[in-house]
């Protein structure tokens, strides 16, 4: 049985190389604000392994603190 098993998934494997599979994605675009006592929100959008946002948040003095942020081909940077 463990055999099937392995020889299915080596076969799942190899399909979905050969299928050429764009991990990079569409672009896209999300945010969201919970609207909780912490506030915190994030926005963010991207395009074929880039992607751009910020993200906040009440910290425990009751200052909100925001971080910008950048993810590519030079890594991840983040501001704020």
């Amino acid at each position: 049985m463990k055999y099937i098993i392995a020889t299915l998934l080596l076969a799942s494997v190899a399909m979905a190389a050969d299928m050429g599979m764009n991990i990079a994605g569409p672009a896209y675009n999300f945010g969201y604000n919970t609207g909780d006592a912490g506030g915190h929100s994030r926005v963010e959008s991207g395009t074929a392994g880039n992607a751009v946002g910020s993200y906040s948040y009440i910290d425990a003095n009751g200052d909100r603190r925001t971080i910008q942020y950048s993810a590519g081909p030079d890594g991840f940077k983040a501001t704020g």
